[in-house]
């Protein structure tokens, strides 16, 4: 077998490679987001690169209505993506375009991707892509002479209150490098990303609805622990999510654990203290359909000016609808998403909820409501929960397929334990391993029945009969010495298994080791399934903190005990002619692939 080592510097060609890019006329998302010449949405803080020389690209889907002096992008400085005189590229500000005829564009959708050069704009630094291939720029309006930076804010529609777009925009990306042509025809194709591409400044989907939710059928509930959120007197903190009600009374959507919450009674919404409350808006105009929430919550009696309630980015006039307003309280470190405690689960559906430590601004809000992808390094953000019935993002495997990890920094002494957790997708057949360790220490299928594995034909588990031809979320405690059902644990969607001794017995002692496998071991066992967002602990995680993080994005850096995620794919390299071996750095992130040629 033959070693080839790829550095990052040439990932996207070698992804490119793989990669199998149909071009398609119009987003896979729907119809986007209609703009009427008057909506606009600011964006703020963002992670852009403002050094002179550098670049930062700027892609998404576009239906132009034809009208020009509009500006589908605009930076905060000034710079921005103009239509004027039938042209259509960069402008400046001076009247400008450095761009293409825009005669192609109008009454259709394309996908435009704008490579924004820090400096005097020109056709070598600056590129503008039409469906994924590169146009041949000029000076075609006026001249380009000053020099522009991209900012930390930007406009969708316009630029300030002037230049607001006419037509649909979907599947805005930002990212802080300029993407090379093959990392761009692919991108254009991606419904979805998981979050940890390298420059990914942030990616809004700019549709009327979440793309994916999570059910809530009045008896489900997600509890969250651990919550780094302010708790001081007098302190703010934003909760933001979208939601779809179905109209039943006395509900919660999200609370947190001192009894403050948001809660559906007597035809009112908004914030509840325990008091048989509710301080906010009539919820006449929010059954059956999906808005956008975000709710500030401040530590002390809730009143009109110090809480703040959001639908669809816009502030609401509140006031004391059902009962009195009178308890002091406060943010917790523990929360629920659907109901209080074993009381007031939610009936609808809820998407994308993220919790922040301050006070959100409206634009901040704004911004956030059609945002898909958080990176963990927004200004306060305490965490972000996709909410959804199934992963959108995955890895296929076809009994022959496996990813090979190494260099895991888990904890292999005697007596500790590690935690494996991803989603699996498992077609039925038995005698297959979605994951295990180099020592022979495994997560097995066999006669029917699903758990740990030491190599001796033996399952310490449970029947395996549920888990065919489902989405499933698996967490498994690894303790290094003999296996047990006291000290092994086994999760499923978060509610602890009755693990036993189910097929043959386990006698050999087992440890985790730095080197693993996501499906099979060795040449043997490989999956005939599916499996996303592979997580790895060297620790022992409890029932809380798995539920908490089910459908949390995290990362290496900001989380204890967290050393490794693997945002596997089918838009990796697919190919089953070797070994995919991917070397991550402390962040998660792929730092540089070894592939195994047969």
């Amino acid at each position: 077998m033959r070693k080839l080592v790829i550095n990052f510097l040439c990932f996207s060609l070698i992804l490119m490679c793989f990669n199998r890019v149909t071009f398609a006329g119009e987003p896979n998302i729907g119809n986007g987001k209609s703009f009427d010449g008057t909506e606009q949405i600011n964006f703020t803080n963002l992670s852009v690169n403002t050094a002179a020389g550098a670049k930062n690209t700027v892609e998404f889907w576009m239906y132009w209505n034809g009208i020009n002096g509009q500006m589908p992008f605009s930076w905060s400085t000034g710079y921005d993506l103009y239509f004027s005189s039938n042209y259509f590229g960069f402008n400046t500000s001076e009247g400008n375009v450095l761009g293409i005829s825009a005669n192609e564009l109008k009454g259709t959708w394309v996908h435009v991707t704008a490579i924004f050069s820090n400096g005097v704009p020109d056709s070598t630094n600056n590129e503008l892509y039409i469906n994924g291939i590169k146009q041949n720029i000029s000076q075609v309006v006026k001249t380009t002479t000053r020099s522009k930076t991209v900012s930390s804010t930007g406009y969708i529609s316009g630029y300030g209150d002037k230049y607001k777009f006419n037509g649909k925009l979907a599947h805005l990306r930002i990212w802080n490098r300029a993407l090379s042509s093959e990392e761009i025809q692919a991108s254009m194709q991606k419904n979805f990303l998981s979050g940890d591409e390298v420059g990914l400044v942030g990616s809004w989907d700019l549709t009327e609805e979440p793309q994916a939710s999570k059910n809530f059928d009045g008896t489900k509930q997600i509890q969250l622990t651990g919550l780094k959120v302010n708790v001081a007197s007098g302190a703010k903190n934003t909760v933001q999510f979208w939601m779809y009600w179905d109209g039943t009374e006395k509900v919660m959507p999200f609370s947190w654990s001192g009894g403050y919450d948001l809660y559906f009674v007597g035809n009112a919404f908004g914030f509840n203290t325990g008091e048989s409350n509710v301080y906010g808006i009539s919820s006449v105009d929010l059954k059956n359909k999906w808005v956008n929430v975000a709710a500030v919550f401040y530590n002390g009696v809730p009143d009109s000016f110090n809480a703040e309630l959001y639908i669809n980015g816009l502030k609401q006039t509140l006031s004391p609808l059902v009962g009195t307003t009178t308890a002091s309280k406060s943010a917790k470190p523990q929360a629920y998403i659907s109901g209080y405690g074993e009381k007031y689960k939610f009936k609808g559906k809820l998407a994308n909820l993220q919790i922040w430590d301050r006070g959100l601004s409206q634009s901040e809000i704004q911004s956030n409501m059609y945002r898909s992808v958080f990176t963990n390094i927004e200004t306060g953000l305490v965490g972000s929960w996709k909410l959804l019935e199934e992963p959108q993002v995955y890895k296929s495997f076809d009994g022959v397929t496996q990813f090979e990890l190494t260099d895991i920094p888990v904890n292999t002494l005697q007596g500790a334990k590690n935690t494996v957790e991803f989603w699996m997708y498992w077609d039925g057949t038995n005698g297959q391993m979605p994951f295990s360790w180099a020592t022979g220490y495994n997560l097995y299928f066999t006669s029917g029945y699903f758990g740990f594995n030491t190599l001796e034909g033996n399952v310490l588990g449970i029947s395996a009969s549920e888990l065919k031809g489902t989405w499933v979320h698996v967490a498994a405690v690894f303790y290094n010495g003999v296996p047990d059902s006291t000290n092994n644990e086994l999760y499923l969607n978060g509610v602890k298994q009755e693990i036993s001794q189910v097929v043959k017995t386990t006698t050999l002692n087992r440890a985790v080791s730095s080197s693993a496998y996501v499906s099979g071991r060795g040449d043997k066992y490989k999956l005939n399934g599916k499996i996303s967002q592979v997580r790895i602990w060297n620790k022992a995680l409890t029932e809380n903190e798995i539920q908490s993080n089910m459908y949390r994005t995290l990362s290496v850096e900001q989380t204890d005990g967290l050393i490794g995620v693997w945002n596997i794919e089918d838009d990796l390299i697919n190919s089953n002619s070797g070994t995919v071996q991917y070397v991550y750095d402390s962040a998660g992130r792929i730092n540089y692939i070894t592939y195994l040629l047969d």
